[in-house]
């Protein structure tokens, strides 16, 4: 599913099952809005459409967010956004500390 302008609900609301995220229906319809909002930029990706669908289920979920709140929405979806670019710590994700094989160096003794 790419979204657009025009992408209406039931089918945010259908991603939504296939993700297994617990929404109302009007959570469904405030995060389709974001995504709408989104989309009148620039053409949503299913990736980017399943990110803002996380996010919303999580912020109510956690209960940082409430229905209608766009300014708690925004500042997540920015959160999300600058952990997901941020660069991993060394040794979190990274290989720079184990050798071409995988597998860590010797500990000198």
């Amino acid at each position: 599913m790419c979204s657009h302008r025009l992408t209406g609900w039931n089918a945010v609301k259908s991603r939504v099952e296939q993700l297994g995220l617990q929404m109302t229906d009007d959570q469904v319809k405030d995060a389709t809005a974001k995504i709408k909002e989104l989309a009148d930029v620039r053409t949503q990706s299913m990736e980017d459409v399943d990110t803002v669908l996380r996010v919303y289920h999580s912020g109510v979920t956690s209960g940082e967010l409430e229905l209608g709140d766009r300014q708690m929405f925004n500042l997540l979806l920015q959160r999300h956004k600058e952990l997901s670019t941020a660069p991993a710590p060394e040794g979190e994700g990274s290989l720079s500390s184990t050798q071409p094989d995988g597998v860590p160096p010797p500990v000198p003794v």
